[in-house]
């Protein structure tokens, strides 16, 4: 063998070598990347446990809004990506504010429930220039899914639908 020969297989070896070592490199991560997965899985399990029970030992206090009549800012109704958390975020705040200075009750916990027809309300906010879409689910369901006692319900066309819900939900009534 000559000395180029030698040279190039020398080569071809650490270059061999140098593969294996990447591929056991790259197993090894795979590895650590689907235990480190499970471990956030897991943490992410427990942290909606603790805010399960955290919830669970607060006092509720039922807040009944009537959402055809409510008119959301222009800021929050505008943001698409965002608006309906950030409506719901500050609904909290300013409800837990007056909890704590008027009731001055630190594990009372608001529970919300806007009724609106949905399909009336989206129209309406279109014709103000209040929202870019043709419709407001988008909202409702960032509203909902960021605190799990807010609900952001469509009672369908009728008049004085949202009105008769809430007052059966004040009374307890179960009417037809």
């Amino acid at each position: 063998m000559t000395a180029k020969q030698q040279k190039l297989e020398k080569r071809y070896q650490d270059s061999k070598s140098h593969y294996a070592e990447t591929l056991r490199n790259l197993a090894e991560e795979a590895t650590a990347r689907h235990e480190a997965q499970k471990r956030v899985t897991k943490l992410e399990n427990s942290v909606t446990k603790l805010e399960n029970l955290v919830v669970s030992d607060y006092h509720k206090s039922v807040m009944l809004i009537d959402a055809d009549n409510y008119k959301f800012q222009k800021v929050f109704l505008s943001d698409v990506a965002n608006g309906g958390r950030l409506a719901a975020e500050k609904l909290m705040a300013e409800t837990s504010q007056h909890i704590q200075k008027h009731l001055n009750e630190p594990n009372l916990y608001p529970m919300v429930y806007a009724y609106a027809n949905l399909e009336g309300l989206s129209k309406a906010c279109l014709r103000e220039n209040r929202t870019k879409g043709k419709d407001l689910r988008q909202f409702v369901g960032q509203f909902n899914a960021r605190y799990t006692l807010f609900n952001f319900i469509d009672v369908g066309y009728g008049d004085q639908r949202a009105d008769s819900k809430i007052q059966n939900a004040r009374t307890g009534e179960v009417l037809p």
